[in-house]
C-alpha cells in the first residue's frame, strides 16, 4: 500500500498533433472460395495520427534527463489523465462544414493505443484513465497533454478517495468480497 505519495512518479508531455478519435475502419464483405467473408480495414486517419504520435514521444524521451527516460515504457500499473484540445478543420462542399466533434473517450482510446509500447508497456496496466476535452472548435490550437503517475516500488490502483466511505462500504458488502476490494494506494 502506498502511503507516501513522494514515491509516486509523475510525467507530463505535450503532443502538438491534432487528436483523432478512435473509429472503426471500412467494413465490407468479400467472397473467398465462393463463401462470403466479412472484413474490417484500418482507419487510415487514425493510423496516421498514431504513427505521428509515437516518434514525437520517442524524440521527446531522447531529449530529457536519462534518470527519467529510463522508466519508459512504464511496466508497472499507472494512472493516466489526458487533456484534449482539438481543431475542427473547415471545408466547403455545397455548404460550409467542419469535421465532426469527437467525444473524449474515443480520443482517449486512440491516444492510449498510440502510447502503448512507448510510454506504457500495455494499456491493460492503466488502473485509472481520465480524459477531458478542454476545447474543440475551428480556431483551436490542437494537441493533447498526457499526465502519467506510477510507482517504481509497487503497483498503484485507482484513486478511490473521492468515493463517499458509506457508499464504498455498501459496494464492498454488495460485492461480497470486502477484504479483497482493497487497492494499493488506500491510506
Amino acid at each position: 500500500m502506498i502511503t507516501d505519495l513522494s514515491k509516486l512518479n509523475e510525467f507530463f508531455i505535450v503532443i502538438p498533433i491534432n487528436p483523432e478519435p478512435w473509429a472503426v475502419g471500412p467494413i465490407g464483405v468479400t467472397n473467398k472460395n465462393g463463401k462470403p467473408r466479412g472484413f474490417m480495414g484500418q482507419n487510415l486517419q487514425l493510423r496516421n495520427y498514431q504513427d505521428a504520435v509515437r516518434p514525437h514521444i520517442r524524440n521527446h524521451l531522447e531529449k530529457i534527463d536519462s534518470d527519467v527516460a529510463q522508466f519508459f515504457p512504464i511496466k508497472n500499473t499507472c494512472r493516466i489523465t489526458m487533456y484534449f484540445w482539438r481543431c475542427l478543420d473547415e471545408y466547403v462542399t455545397t455548404r460550409k462544414s467542419s469535421r465532426n466533434w469527437a467525444d473524449a473517450t474515443n480520443m482517449a482510446k486512440a491516444l492510449e493505443d498510440a502510447i502503448q509500447g512507448v510510454l506504457i508497456v500495455n494499456d491493460r496496466n492503466n488502473t485509472q484513465v481520465s480524459c477531458a476535452i478542454v476545447e474543440q472548435g475551428t480556431m483551436v490550437r490542437a494537441g493533447p497533454i498526457i499526465h502519467l503517475e506510477w510507482s517504481n516500488i509497487q503497483n498503484i490502483g485507482p484513486d478511490i478517495s473521492k468515493i463517499h466511505p458509506q457508499l464504498l462500504t455498501n459496494a464492498m458488502s454488495a460485492f461480497g468480497a470486502a477484504n479483497e476490494f482493497v487497492f494499493d494506494n488506500q491510506v
